[in-house]
């Protein structure tokens, strides 16, 4: 285990100072735009919706083919929705003859207006689809202006499945729409000659 991790090391010192690095982007299959419902329903395919108290539903746009969801949390409780989830491509690290990935960033990238607070984040799972390796929250003051926003997280070691969340704390009522997932893998390709690690 400590040879491999010396192997490692090296490796990715080596690769810092004469690799190339590249990003390999991977756009999640998230249904950000709503379609699919009719304006009024409560959610749209793709999404689940809490049964905690508090009220939603699906608003045209100044795209017809695009819509939005608006949801109105209850004075003392938070409302959220959830996506189905989504599978991760490419998280452990691995070696190649040439490659080396070191890492993926989950980017979220959303439209929101709004009164109170809302936040937008993710939840992760294993490879069961049941165990949670991690999740993360980015919270945000609305307006009501439309606010353009975006966010990176590290996804934890392990995830091979998330979800998306978009939540209007208690109190708040938040307008969601324009909603993307990308998925970045951090390549970086190894200088001739490097010697690889073992395998574990």
């Amino acid at each position: 285990m400590k040879a491999n991790r010396l192997g490692l090391t090296l490796v990715l010192s080596a690769a810092m100072v004469s690799a190339a690095v590249a990003d390999d982007d991977v756009d999640l299959p998230l249904n950000g735009d709503f379609r699919g419902a009719a304006v009024g329903r409560t959610c749209a395919p793709g999404w689940i919706l809490n049964e905690q108290e508090g009220e939603s539903r699906i608003l045209a746009t100044n795209d017809r083919d695009e819509f939005a969801l608006e949801l109105k949390a209850a004075p003392d409780r938070a409302k959220t929705v959830r996506s189905e989830l989504h599978q991760v491509p490419l998280l452990p690290i691995f070696f190649s003859s040439s490659v080396l990935s070191v890492g993926n960033l989950l980017t979220l990238q959303l439209e929101a207006r709004g009164t109170g607070r809302a936040a937008f984040g993710f939840e992760a799972f294993d490879d069961t689809r049941v165990k949670q390796t991690g999740s993360g929250s980015q919270a945000i003051a609305l307006t009501g202006k439309e606010q353009e926003l975006k966010h990176a997280f590290a996804l934890p070691p392990q995830t091979r499945f998330v979800r998306i969340l978009l939540t209007a704390e208690a109190g708040s009522s938040a307008v969601f729409q324009d909603v993307e997932a990308e998925v970045s893998i951090t390549q970086v390709t190894l200088p001739s000659g490097t010697a690889e690690p073992a395998a574990r």
